[in-house]
């Protein structure tokens, strides 16, 4: 989905897959894995937005959704880490310990930006639904 200009968005969804009612709140964790990059390293951790989560309940088969906001690499050589592809999204769920591993099948280069203070690319808190 896009968003402004070279910023794009895609959404992780969690699906309620037991026999009971749960919860799920906050932001969970996610990390880009790709190439090494000579500056930064293989991984991107993503910075948390500064939106206000909110309580999500889950019936059994409903779902929620995080959603993944990042900045489009314009395809600029290194030094400046535009053309960085990752190849999968590791995903800590919020309250959980175990990760997730899914491919990221946007196929876009992502612009890294490790060290800024308002970077381009960050993750949403988990909503109710599948936006």
């Amino acid at each position: 989905m896009t968003l402004e200009g070279d910023q794009m968005a895609v959404f992780l969804v969690y699906t309620n897959m037991s026999s009971h009612d749960c919860t799920m709140y906050g932001f969970g964790g996610v990390d880009l894995h790709g190439p090494d990059d000579p500056q930064n390293g293989p991984v991107y951790s993503l910075r948390r937005s500064s939106e206000t989560p909110e309580l999500v309940r889950l019936t059994p088969g409903a779902s929620a959704h995080v959603t993944v906001t990042y900045l489009r690499g314009s395809g600029t050589p290194a030094p400046d880490n535009d053309i960085w592809r990752p190849s999968s999204l590791v995903v800590t769920p919020p309250d959980e310990t175990t990760q997730l591993t899914v491919p990221w099948t946007a196929g876009d280069a992502v612009q890294r930006q490790d060290s800024a203070t308002h970077p381009g690319t960050y993750i949403g808190p988990v909503a109710a639904g599948v936006d």
